[in-house]
């Protein structure tokens, strides 16, 4: 029996990421194949490592938390946890958090 992953828990700068997944169906409600399918280069963090190392030995605070929605430079690695895709990225490669307008 293999072991399940519980946790991954990023060292220093990374951050996991999950992607959103892209759009299968277009607004019309065609099925739309693999090769026209819009790249996706945002996602939700996951879990978040404790930081860059400073030269006192000190960790830098993360820009970033758990639940933010953040775009993606697109320089990740791809690691699969228990049936999951997940990236893990350097801070650095995180463009910016997003913030959704709330339908009112």
């Amino acid at each position: 029996m293999a072991a399940r992953i519980r946790t991954l828990k990023p060292l220093f700068d990374r951050v996991l990421v999950q992607k959103a997944q892209p759009h299968k169906q277009s607004l019309g409600g065609i099925i739309l194949p693999d090769t026209v399918q819009q790249k996706v280069n945002w996602g939700t963090v996951v879990e978040v490592g404790n930081g860059r190392r400073k030269d006192d030995g000190s960790f830098a605070t993360m820009s970033v938390k758990k639940g933010d929605l953040v775009m993606l430079a697109g320089w990740e690695q791809t690691v699969k946890i228990n049936e999951q895709e997940y990236n893990m990225v350097r801070e650095e490669d995180i463009l910016g958090i997003v913030e959704l307008e709330s339908n009112k």
